[in-house]
């Protein structure tokens, strides 16, 4: 963050934290965004996926949906986006 960057990439940012600083993160995550910045995060938590503007779903390497969290959720008609996942790759 030194070089103050207008896009920031994350690899898994928030594994093997404490649920407290992991709430951290994602509060600071929401504070860069709002300064214009740009972040693309991987993740396996389908919780911290929700919290972002834009999700894209991957399988074996292939993209299998995009979308924002919320607009996902209904179009499969689930509860969470690990349902989501999970009724797209048995359909």
């Amino acid at each position: 963050m030194i070089h103050d960057p207008k896009l920031l990439f994350l690899d898994e940012p928030t594994i093997g934290i404490d649920p407290k600083l992991r709430d951290a993160f994602w509060k600071y995550f929401e504070a860069i965004k709002k300064e214009g910045k740009t972040i693309l995060i991987t993740t396996h938590y389908m919780d911290e996926a929700f919290h972002c503007d834009r999700v894209g779903l991957l399988r074996n390497g292939e993209k299998i949906a995009e979308d924002h969290p919320k607009k996902l959720i209904e179009k499969y008609e689930v509860e969470n986006l690990e349902d989501v996942f999970l009724k797209i790759v048995r359909e």
